[in-house]
Parts: structure tokens; C-alpha cells; sequence
């Protein structure tokens, strides 16, 4: 069979010599000179159009041989993407791997010679398939800029970063680098593929223009030997001179890899995304950043996708009585309180503004009740931000930092809107003083703290603490209340006397939180956050002893989410629950969800709500939470085998629902449709999916062929 053309650089003379001496002797068709009948580029088109389909038996005749065509190429660079940009944007409607033929040396080589320099023939292989990824990386590039041009209505090419030539030849390395490591492309047989898919084409070509030139009669004389010169002859005379063999050639390659280009686009997801998101991509983000590349640049506040909070039990118990807004009025007291419980702590959080000359305490009062009101997830999202940043801008316990209201609002993935000439116009008002009352409502806060745990030296002290969360101060250190001036210029804050106790010396306990979670919609994905929120504390907890198999109850979740059991439609709590682990699951911020102790079959009973309020589960990080815990692990013994089966033993059930899952989402197929392709129930397909269910011996090899079939990846 034919191999398909390889195109590739010659990178060294002593190379391309090893390679003459090589072929020396070898079938050499641009050197041989065969009476054939001489035809125009024209009337090879017409014969192609009006030949019928060829005899199948020839092919089977010929030899095993190998097409090789060596030719001199430039390195495909920045300047000539930048050209093609520059040339084909305005009429960009199809991608082209290859725009035209050229070659300089066409081999026909046997397969005994090809068997016997294997090596050779294989680094040529390589090479030449890398060229044709790094093609395709380039119109992945000309794709994003194009859809950029479209979302952003601004002209590509004059776009600063994208007329710079080092950041194309960037953008066209990195899309490389990830298609080879992350894609199908990776595969030999997506390549074996490639070849035997162009070899029936270019076989019957060629046949067809036999067919045309010399007849069938005179093929059907021919014996296996002469068969074989002339469909030699005609393959190297239409490759080396005939403009339209060339044409169909490319055209086939263009087809194919179109293919691999689409299927590549659906892959990473590109067909559908926010001009945000092609920003990010084409990395040409404005100073208001968005990316965890730029925030790193710019803030110094995300680590692989993740910030770090204080995770000490006093700032748990201060986020969830925010987020679940929990404050009430108390004996003696006339602020609004909520009380901190939460293993060895014991006190309460205040809403308490500051006490000033100008106003009294009762009209400071209804001013607090007036700020409790308006608590939402968002004042939480602001107390996340702001801890984050201090504590990785802040070289001191002591140290006052500044931030802009502009800075929280792009932690929380929020774009600026478009000025009127294209240009960034910046955040509207009403955004920013939402964050402005956030702000005002955080400076409110006062612990008073008549018990907690604080590690001195390594050793646990007891102690009660009283102050704010967060100190703001004006540019001569002196603190002052947050109003509407503040919108204007930065802000000024440190961290409170209170906890500043947990961020010095061995005392210090930080928690990764994933960004993602202050990018949740604070009122319709409030459960998310909040879901997210508490299992990215317990994850820092388990930490030390890697107990992240430990199961949850999900009494406690609920009772974390806020979420009370729909006593009259009680599968409503449920769905809504299991919706949000799908989301974190989806998201990525969680790697696993599944019931550890609860059957599907107690849902059809009465009072099953009760059951599963009691039933608990297993919830995993992800691999990037596990492996930036990785190294405050405490050093254990290795578990037998036993043991480890123990631990887990439906772990590959969960991981093969978990694989149907993904391969489904990512080719866009519903539960209903692959759910009739296996020949199950939508609901026990679901089930497997989340690991509810374990499917039987023949389902499993159902769901293995299917995925076997269906995989985008290796």
C-alpha cells in the first residue's frame, strides 16, 4: 500500500547525503523518461470526471512501495502567519493546511528498502508529521484571531500584539505544544489512518488515468510486473508535472485535516466563546485582567487557579455566619450578633460600625440592621479577595497594602465595558459602589472572641480576642470610614488584631481557594459557593493526614448550603444538591462525587428524605488541590494491598462513569441518546455516571466498547 507524501525540512546537508547515497540505485521517477502519452492538466480533469469507478483487483497487484517527495521548505514562521493574516483575514471563510505544491525530489521507494533503513524512514515520518501539527497550530491561530475580529468588531491587524511577529510565532508554538501532548494527534493510529485514507485516492487516481490513457482492454493484458512500471510511471509523471494531480492532492490533505481542525475546535471548546476568553487565548488581555496568567502578573493573588485564604476555624465560622446570614439581636447587646460555634471557638461576630462624636449609638444601631439586610454572597466574595490579596502582597503581618475596587471586581471575572472608540471604558458606576457598600459592611464586622486556638512555637494556646477583620487606612496610616470617596484612587487596608494572630510563624494556616468560586453568580449559584467554599476549608484540614476518602454527611452539607428539604416535594432539595456537585465537578473543582452509603431503590419509599438526609458521601479534590498539598503531608506507613482495596473498591465503577460522562459532554451527546446507544435506562445511565450505581459484568463491557468507540483522546 502507498504511504501518504511525506513533506518535511531538511535541516542538514549530511542528512540529505545519507539519504542520496540511501536511495542510490533505488527507483528514481523524476529521472526516468517513459513515452507516455502526453495529456494537458485540462484533460485529466475531464477524464477524472468522466472515468468510472476503477477495477479494485489492480490495486491488489501492486507492490508495497513508499511515496516519498524531499523538498527544500522555509521554516513556517511568524512572518509568513503574519502575512497570511494580513492577506486572508478580510476574505477568511475556509482553512487551508496547504496553500500550494512544491517539491524538488520524488522517490518511489520499495518496502524492503524502506524495512531495512526503518529508522531513517521513520525520522522522516516524524519529522514530516510534526510539520503538518505545526500547520495546523497556525490555523487554530488564524481561527482565533478571525472569531476575535468578528466578537471584538476591531480590525486584527491592527491590533499592537498581534502585528508583533514574536507574539504569533508564541501563540503558534503553544497551540503546537498542546496539540501534540493533549490531542488525538498523539496517536500513531490517527496517523495510519491518515495514510491508508489518502492511499485510496491517490490509487485510484492514478488508475483512473490509466484507465483514461491506455484502456481497460490493454490493463487487463498486463502481467503483475508491467502493471506495475507503468502505474509508476503515471503516479510520478501526474505528481512531478500535473497541476491538477497536485490540486486533488491538496485538496484531499485540506479535506482531511479540516476535519482534524473542526473536531479540534469542538475539543478545546472553541466554537463558543466569550471575547474574554479569546483574549485569554491569543494572550492580548488590556491591563483589566481576567486570566490567571495575567493575575499572577498583575495582582500576585492566584496559584494555578487557586487563592489562598486564611483557613484557621475563626474565619470559617465568619464567612458562613455572612454567607447564611446569621445575625440576630441579643440580650444587652443593640448591634445584630451572630454566634461562632465551631469545635474549640466560642464567641460571636458583630455588625458594629465605628463610634464617632457625630453619632450616636442607636442611630449607629439601625445603621447596622440597614447593612445585615443587604448581606449576600457578594460581601463574602469581597472578604475572600481581600484576604487573598493581603496575604500574598503583604511581606508582613503589619503590613498595609493597596488595592482598587477595579482589582476586586476582575478577581471576580468581571469585564470592563467597551469605551465608545473600541478602547477599555472601564467598570460602570453601579458595580463599583456595589463593591464600595461590600467594603463598608466588612470595616462593620467586630469579633468578640471569648475562646480560640492559636499555635504559639507549634504548641496550641487558648486565648480570647476582640477587634475588626480588616483595618482601612488613608495615605497618612490613619483609619478612616469607607464612603463614596473611596471609589476614586485606591484603597489602604491591613489585617485586624485579630488575626494577625494566625499569620506569623508556625501559627500561619492558609487554605487554596479556588478562584472559580468568586465567579459563581452570588445569587442564583450561591449554594455552589458556598458548597465550594466549606470543602475547600475541610480539604486544608485533611491535609496533613491526606484523609480526603473521609466521608461527608450530607446533613452537614445541607446545613452549610442553607438548604432546608422541600418537605412537600422533597426530590427538589435532592436534584438541587446533586446539581451543584455536578457543577463543581464540571467545573473542575472537584475531581469526584459519589454516595457511599445510600441505594437508589429507598427513593421510591415514603420517607425516604429522611434516609438520605442521613446517608453520606465522598467528595475528591481535584489533582492540582491534592498536589499543592502534597508536601505538608505527614510522612505514613504504606498500606498493604489490603488496606488500599479497602479504602476504595469501587473506585475504577467511579471512574469509568466519570470517563462516559466527559465523553459525552465534550461530543455534545444528551444522557437520552448514548443511554439508547448502550441499550439502558436514561436514569441508570445517570446513576453510573455519578457512581450511584454499579453497573453489571455486561453493561461495564457496554460502556468500555462504547468509550473505545467514542474517545477523542487516546
Amino acid at each position: 500500500m502507498l504511504r501518504l507524501f511525506y513533506k518535511f525540512k531538511i535541516k542538514n546537508n549530511l542528512f540529505l547525503d545519507k539519504l542520496l547515497r540511501l536511495l542510490k540505485g533505488v527507483f528514481v521517477l523524476n529521472d526516468r523518461k517513459k513515452n507516455m502519452d502526453s495529456r494537458t492538466d485540462r484533460d485529466f480533469s475531464v477524464q477524472l470526471k468522466n472515468s468510472n469507478k476503477f477495477n479494485p483487483n489492480w490495486s491488489s497487484q501492486i507492490s508495497k512501495f513508499h511515496v516519498i517527495c524531499i523538498y527544500e521548505s522555509k521554516k513556517l514562521n511568524a512572518d509568513d502567519t503574519r502575512s497570511q493574516i494580513e492577506r486572508e483575514i478580510p476574505k477568511f471563510t475556509a482553512l487551508q493546511v496547504y496553500s500550494e505544491f512544491g517539491g524538488t525530489t520524488t522517490y518511489i521507494v520499495w518496502d524492503s528498502t524502506y524495512q531495512e533503513n526503518k529508522e531513517l524512514f521513520i525520522e522522516l515520518r516524524y519529522t514530516a508529521r510534526d510539520e503538518l501539527v505545526l500547520r495546523i497550530a497556525r490555523n487554530i491561530v488564524l481561527y482565533l484571531i478571525k472569531r476575535y475580529e468578528e466578537y471584538s468588531g476591531m480590525s486584527a491587524t491592527t491590533h499592537p500584539k498581534l502585528k508583533d511577529r514574536e507574539h504569533i510565532h508564541f501563540l503558534i508554538q503553544k497551540f503546537y505544544t498542546s496539540l501534540k501532548k493533549s490531542t488525538f494527534l498523539k496517536d500513531n493510529m490517527v496517523w495510519e489512518d491518515f495514510c491508508n485514507f489518502f492511499n485510496e485516492h491517490l490509487i485510484e487516481w492514478t488508475f483512473q488515468d490509466m484507465e483514461y490513457s491506455i484502456g481497460n482492454d490493454i490493463l487487463r493484458k498486463m502481467d503483475k510486473l508491467e502493471l506495475n512500471e507503468r502505474f509508476l510511471d503515471f503516479l510520478s509523471k501526474n505528481v512531478k508535472e500535473n497541476r491538477k494531480f497536485q490540486q486533488r492532492f491538496l485538496e484531499i490533505v485540506n479535506h482531511y485535516t479540516k476535519e482534524w481542525i473542526n473536531k479540534i475546535v469542538k475539543i478545546m471548546d472553541l466554537e463558543q466563546l466569550s471575547l474574554q476568553k479569546f483574549e485569554f487565548l491569543l494572550h492580548i488581555q488590556s491591563d483589566q485582567v481576567y486570566s490567571e496568567r495575567s493575575f499572577r502578573k498583575n495582582y500576585h493573588v492566584v496559584n494555578k487557579g487557586n487563592l489562598e485564604v486564611m483557613s484557621n476555624s475563626l474565619y470559617q465560622s465568619t464567612r458562613e455566619a455572612l454567607s447564611q446570614n446569621t445575625f440576630d439581636s441579643v440580650h444587652s447587646s443593640p448591634w445584630p450578633t451572630a454566634l461562632l460555634r465551631k469545635g474549640q471557638l466560642t464567641g460571636s461576630v458583630k455588625m458594629m460600625p465605628s463610634i464617632t462624636s457625630n453619632e450616636n449609638e442607636r442611630h449607629l444601631a439601625n445603621m447596622s440592621w440597614k447593612q445585615v439586610v443587604q448581606l449576600s454572597e457578594l460581601d463574602v466574595d469581597v472578604l475572600d479577595a481581600l484576604c487573598a490579596y493581603y496575604l500574598t502582597n503583604a511581606r508582613h503581618y503589619k503590613d498595609v497594602v493597596e488595592i482598587r475596587i477595579d482589582y476586586l471586581l476582575s478577581l471576580r471575572g468581571l469585564r470592563p465595558k467597551l469605551g465608545g472608540n473600541g478602547g477599555r471604558g472601564g467598570y460602570e458606576k453601579s458595580q463599583r459602589y456595589e463593591i464600595l457598600k461590600s467594603l463598608s459592611r466588612i470595616q462593620s464586622l467586630w469579633l468578640d472572641i471569648d475562646q480560640v486556638v492559636i499555635y504559639a512555637n507549634g504548641k496550641p494556646e487558648h486565648v480570647s480576642l476582640k477587634g475588626r477583620i480588616f483595618a482601612f487606612k488613608d495615605k497618612n496610616n490613619k483609619e478612616y470610614e469607607i464612603d463614596e470617596k473611596s471609589l476614586e484612587g485606591n484603597l489602604y487596608y491591613t489585617v485586624g488584631d485579630v488575626f494577625e494572630k494566625f499569620l506569623f510563624g508556625s501559627g500561619r494556616q492558609v487554605a487554596l481557594l479556588p478562584m472559580k468560586t468568586l465567579q459563581y453568580n452570588p445569587y442564583k449559584e450561591k449554594i455552589e459557593k458556598r458548597l465550594i467554599r466549606y470543602l475547600s476549608w475541610r480539604w486544608r484540614t485533611q491535609a496533613r493526614k491526606a484523609e480526603y476518602f473521609k466521608p461527608y454527611k450530607m446533613s452537614t452539607l445541607l446545613e452549610v448550603v442553607g438548604l432546608e428539604i422541600n418537605k412537600r416535594v422533597p426530590s427538589r432539595s435532592r436534584d438541587r444538591m446533586e446539581q451543584a456537585l455536578d457543577r463543581l465537578l464540571a467545573d473542575g473543582l472537584i475531581s469526584s462525587w459519589q454516595y457511599e452509603k445510600w441505594e437508589e431503590d429507598i427513593a421510591s419509599y415514603k420517607g425516604w428524605a429522611h434516609i438520605w438526609k442521613n446517608s453520606t458521601l465522598q467528595i475528591m479534590p481535584s489533582e492540582r488541590i491534592i498536589e499543592q498539598y502534597r508536601s505538608i503531608e505527614w510522612k505514613r506507613k504504606k498500606k498493604s494491598k489490603a488496606e488500599l482495596v479497602s479504602v476504595n473498591p469501587e473506585v475504577e465503577i467511579r471512574v469509568l462513569g466519570e470517563q462516559i460522562r466527559k465523553t459525552r459532554t465534550l461530543l455534545r451527546l444528551s444522557l437520552q441518546r448514548v443511554a439508547e446507544e448502550l441499550e439502558i435506562s436514561t436514569s441508570y445511565l445517570s446513576n453510573i455516571e455519578r457512581g450511584a450505581k454499579t453497573p453489571s459484568s455486561h453493561v461495564q463491557r457496554r460502556l468500555i466498547t462504547w468509550l473505545q468507540k467514542n474517545s477523542i483522546y487516546d
